[in-house]
């Protein structure tokens, strides 16, 4: 799931996978290169307590 807004500093991504690691690959190859120069996204990742 995907999810986006616009926050003062540009813009939240919130996403649910079923694991960490299946989102750190789907960065890696997919986001990451296709970033502008100098532009990194800042990560934190939190368990989903619920879902419906």
């Amino acid at each position: 799931m995907h999810m986006s807004h616009p926050v003062e500093a540009g813009w939240r991504v919130v996403e649910v996978w079923r694991s960490r690691e299946d989102a750190a690959r789907f960065l890696a190859a997919h986001i990451a290169p296709n970033l502008r120069d100098g532009i990194r996204p800042k990560l934190s990742f939190q368990p989903l307590h619920g879902f419906f």
